[in-house]
């Protein structure tokens, strides 16, 4: 067997161009179908919640309203999430201008920049552009971007690709040696910070990595730097997270720890099965995970009988051993600290996700004496994932328009208009059911210039999760109208169960009529409104 490692003093810019060129057609495809699909109805969840505040932001500062914008973010410690995704959304408005469609180019552009960041840490890792081409290719073709990443405005998705480029300078700084690669190192995990606070944990596969590194060069880390790393991306970070602090941990101590599926097994074990079988079910999909596996065992198993039978190099052996130091805990330090909590969300592991793809390479071009080897298992794992990504794109694309239309724009349409001709100047809009229709929903619609004439003027009734009619009931009665769901099948959140007879409530105890039209969506419903 030959040492593969180059002796290249520099990087190969060349290396990066076809996978960011595939990413940016990627992106583009998929941005069209945004335009096409997406943007006939409002996000929904966190990206709901995201762009909104990214349109609130824009207004306020085109307003003149910086002080207003500084104590909301840096005073009130009101903030229990990082603002940096949707901050780049506000500032694209002032470029692109105000679409709804931007928030997504800016998701597009990140993920391009985590595609490039793939490439480099493969560099870092593993001096030799073939095997860095491959990373980056098979990075750009995961069948999670498609499905997922590059169709929600989500923080871990953005979040990924200053963890990648960190983890890149954290190679580079030699053990924190080198002092310019130090700074950047720590500037890079400041902003993964800013892009998600929950992220700060998964630094801990950085100290475990920094830790095999010295061990196994026999040397300490410049602790001197190490420290300046926490002073410089402790002060990136922290003149937001500081201010906000006792909120994040009030918030996501809640998630950690109490919004876990009812009925569900919280141990560490079941935890762990469940974000590995994310890897299979979410972002590698069935196919790709078994080419993937079958290959990474065959690297495996030739690796393990050239050991025995004594034919694997020594220099093959530590370059194997200084790669796993780095792949392993980046691969499996993240997992198991996410399976230690009662919560599970799924999209959460992106930042660590690409070293899922990294290892099998790694241990595949380990094994290939000739180019041509690698480049037949590398190029079978690339075209698993390049047919499972395009599956989905195509799955989506072609959805009939009529199947996913919710007429958001149309049911408010009808109640702004018969708010003006009762000559009323500011409403409250309330919602029963929890569905794809409420207040915040409706305001992502009039803040994004649909209907300019009521920006600042529709607002939300305060709703929280009950199971009280009764209750459900009371916080709608102070709503000029009330958005209601028939035949509604998603039964799991309480309010939806207690849904109807709020209804009924809200018609005979507060005095409130439905009004005459009403519209038929997806899924068999009936969204029909309540007037007071």
């Amino acid at each position: 067997m030959i040492d593969y490692k180059t002796q290249e003093t520099s990087f190969p810019l060349k290396v990066f161009i076809l996978p960011l060129f595939i990413g940016t057609v990627i992106a583009l495809l998929n941005i069209q179908w945004m335009q096409s699909f997406q943007l006939l109805n409002a996000p929904q969840a966190d990206s709901l919640v995201y762009i909104t505040e990214s349109f609130n932001d824009y207004w306020s500062l085109k307003n003149g309203d910086t002080s207003g914008l500084f104590k909301k973010y840096f005073l009130d410690g009101n903030q229990q999430t990082s603002p940096l995704l949707w901050w780049l959304a506000t500032f694209s408005y002032f470029i692109l201008g105000l679409n709804p469609v931007n928030p997504y180019i800016v998701i597009a552009l990140i993920y391009l920049i985590w595609v490039a960041g793939i490439v480099y840490l493969a560099l870092c890792i593993y001096e030799d552009s073939k095997y860095a081409l491959a990373c980056g290719l098979m990075a750009a073709f995961l069948p999670s971007v498609a499905s997922h990443g590059l169709r929600n405005f989500m923080l871990d998705f953005a979040a990924a690709a200053p963890f990648i480029w960190a983890t890149a300078f954290l190679l580079k700084s030699d053990l924190g040696f080198k002092r310019r690669a130090v700074i950047i190192y720590a500037l890079l995990c400041g902003i993964t910070i800013l892009f998600h606070t929950t992220l700060f944990p998964y630094f801990v596969s950085h100290l475990v990595i920094v830790f095999f590194l010295a061990i196994s060069q026999k040397r300490h880390p410049h602790y001197g730097n190490m420290g300046l790393a926490v002073l410089v991306g402790g002060f990136t970070c922290g003149c937001f997270i500081f201010p906000n602090l006792e909120r994040i941990f009030d918030y996501y101590g809640y998630w950690a720890f109490q919004a876990n599926e009812k009925g569900a097994s919280t141990s560490f074990l079941s935890n762990l099965g469940f974000y590995f079988n994310l890897i299979q079910n979410f972002h590698l999909k069935w196919l790709a995970t078994c080419v993937v596996m079958i290959i990474s065992l065959i690297a495996s198993g030739c690796l393990v009988y050239r050991f025995v039978k004594g034919t694997l190099e020594k220099k093959s052996v530590k370059t194997i051993i200084n790669s796993l130091i780095i792949l392993l805990p980046l691969a499996f330090v993240s997992i198991v600290i996410l399976s230690l909590y009662s919560s599970r969300a799924a999209t959460v592991d992106y930042p660590y996700i690409s070293a899922y793809l990294m290892l099998p390479t790694f241990l595949w071009r380990m094994v290939s004496d000739k180019i041509q080897t690698f480049w037949i298992g590398a190029g079978i794992m690339i075209l698993a994932l390049a047919g499972s990504q395009a599956y989905y794109l195509n799955l989506f694309s072609n959805k009939d328009l009529s199947s996913i239309d919710f007429q958001e724009r149309e049911v408010l349409q009808m109640i702004l208009d018969d708010a003006k001709n009762h000559g009323k100047k500011d409403i409250v809009i309330g919602n029963t059911a929890i569905h794809q229709h409420n207040s915040l929903s409706y305001n992502y619609w009039i803040l994004g210039s649909y209907f300019p004439y009521w920006r600042g003027h529709v607002k939300g009734a305060s709703i929280d999760r009950t199971d009280s009619s009764e209750e459900l009931a009371k916080m709608n009665s102070q709503a000029d109208y009330v958005i209601t769901v028939e035949n509604y099948q998603k039964k799991y959140p309480p309010n939806n169960i207690v849904a109807p007879e709020a209804n009924s409530i809200l018609q005979n105890q507060y005095g409130m009529v439905y009004m005459p039209l009403s519209f038929d969506i997806p899924g068999g419903c009936t969204i029909r409104i309540l007037r007071k």
